[in-house]
Formats: structure tokens, C-alpha cells, sequence
């Protein structure tokens, strides 16, 4: 017999079988501060503040009332580490 194939149901975790982690939780949680918080309503400000050509992306949200302030950063290169400059 060819060698035996292990029962993927024999395993525990999404990582053992090589998939990714589940995301759900975090998803929500998003969700919830994009729901919730005054920079993600109709009328915040949004100023890049990061130059064009950065493997970063770097965005400050500002509430319309200009009371709370959020920055957003989001690497485009997540395979290697960069830095906002």
C-alpha cells in the first residue's frame, strides 16, 4: 500500500492543516470601532500623511469635530518590514 494519508480530522487547529487563523473575532471587533467611532462617521477628516511612493500607507482620520484622531497604518509589503518615512 501507498503510504497511509493522515485524516485531516485527526487534527485540532486550522494551522495544522495549514489554513490560516480564523478571523471572526477580530473581524468583529473591527467592525464594531468602525461603527462606533466618530473618525469612521460621514464628515471625519482624512489627511495622508505618508509620501506616495512608502511601502506604508499612513492616513489620519479626524473626527468631524476635530476632537478625536485615529492614524492608520497599513503596510502594502506585508512579506517584508517597513517603516512610515
Amino acid at each position: 500500500m501507498a503510504g497511509a494519508r493522515e485524516d485531516p480530522r485527526s487534527r485540532t487547529h486550522l494551522s495544522e492543516l495549514g489554513q490560516p487563523e480564523n478571523l471572526v473575532a477580530e473581524l468583529a471587533k473591527l467592525t464594531q470601532l468602525l461603527a462606533d467611532h466618530p473618525c469612521f462617521y460621514d464628515g471625519a477628516r482624512l489627511t495622508r500623511i505618508s509620501p506616495v511612493e512608502s511601502p506604508v500607507y499612513g492616513l489620519l482620520r479626524e473626527s468631524e469635530e476635530g476632537v478625536d484622531q485615529v492614524l492608520v497604518l497599513i503596510n502594502n509589503s506585508p512579506e517584508i518590514a517597513a517603516t512610515l518615512g
